[in-house]
């Protein structure tokens, strides 16, 4: 079995991969990335024209405090920025290799088949196997 490197040459398994990305409240997150009065564009497609730019207006103060508040936003704005910002770490995982699962099952004589299940590093090697 490829454990050591899943889905590289060796042929008779098949891996599986999954990734997965953190979904963060818009205030944790602001407070990691710059500029947070910039966070509205993310949603600039999910309302009017008119609510972006109030929006724009409302996050200007944003950059200038030490913990931005996002409380202007409505009840679907924050679901649509939250869905957003976690669609972006998710892109961000995947484009550096990160937070990746890999799965394989091995089928027994008995006809029982093994799970196996690793988390995969960026260089595509897996760094921690967990076996049954």
């Amino acid at each position: 079995m490829d454990a050591e490197r899943p889905g590289g040459p060796q042929p008779g398994y098949h891996w599986s991969f999954t990734s997965y990305g953190e979904k963060e409240n818009i205030e944790q997150y602001a407070q990691n990335h710059d500029p947070p009065s910039e966070l509205v564009y993310l949603i600039q497609t999910k309302v009017s024209v008119q609510r972006f730019e109030a929006l724009l207006n409302l996050s200007s103060n944003l950059d200038n405090v030490e913990e931005p508040d996002f409380h202007f936003l409505t009840p679907d704005e924050r679901e649509f920025l939250e869905e957003a910002i976690g669609s972006k770490n998710l892109r961000n995982a995947q484009d550096n290799g990160l937070h990746c699962v890999a799965r394989c099952s091995v089928p027994t004589n008995s006809g029982y088949a093994l799970p196996f299940e690793g988390d995969i590093e960026d260089d595509g090697t897996c760094i921690q196997l967990r076996t049954p």
